[in-house]
């Protein structure tokens, strides 16, 4: 084979191999993981959602909170989280992929996590305001509460784990959610894991938060 057909072929496969394999990224690994602007993006969620999860907290069990306010405060928060919590779960298949790819194979679950947010999300729609007695609502919304931000603290400190490593530092991986280890071999649905009752608001096993607002 002469010099230009040798440079066609190579070309050739070169392309072939890009088409298939998909991108490189900035720190040298292939795939569709999450970018940095991502992770931003992700952690400004899930502070937004802690932030309305502990406001929703303090509407409902203020001294002037009434049968008639309750149904009207809790779907303002509603409306507000949803969206924000959709984005997460669309995002956080990227964000698993970033943690795999950075020996967080065992601790990667985002998507559990997030999926996990949104089935609280409705099982506390299917109950508030529903109760005969406020002081119930009360508690169901400062139980709901109580989920969410240990939810969202979980999922801020995923991103500054993996920020951490993308500036430089270690690669260090908090433990992973209790229910979320069989994901998604468990067919995409989180599910109770030891100890960890499904709307008990007692949902995580990580030890120390990183620095959240």
């Amino acid at each position: 084979m002469d010099t230009t057909s040798l440079v066609f072929a190579g070309g050739f496969v070169l392309a072939f191999v890009a088409a298939c394999g998909g991108s490189t990224s900035s720190d040298g690994t292939t795939g569709t993981g999450a970018t940095g602007s991502d992770i931003t993006t992700y952690q400004q969620l899930a502070t937004d959602t802690r932030s309305a999860a502990t406001s929703y907290r303090a509407s409902m069990t203020g001294a002037d909170v009434t049968p008639a306010s309750c149904q009207a405060i809790h779907d303002r928060y509603d409306g507000q989280v949803r969206p924000w919590l959709s984005q997460m779960m669309q995002m956080a298949r990227e964000m698993d992929d970033f943690m795999d790819a950075h020996d967080g194979m065992t601790a990667a679950d985002m998507s559990c996590v997030s999926a996990r947010m949104m089935d609280e999300l409705d099982h506390h729609r299917s109950t508030a305001c529903t109760f005969a007695d406020l002081s119930a609502d009360q508690a169901e919304a400062a139980r709901h509460s109580g989920a969410m931000v240990s939810y969202s603290d979980h999922m801020f400190d995923r991103c500054g784990e993996m920020m951490n490593g993308s500036h430089g530092g270690a690669w260090s991986w908090g433990s992973m959610v209790d229910g979320c280890q069989d994901w998604p071999s468990n067919g995409g649905m989180p599910h109770d894991g030891p100890g960890d009752a499904k709307h008990d608001g007692g949902m995580m096993q990580d030890g120390g938060m990183m620095g959240r607002p």
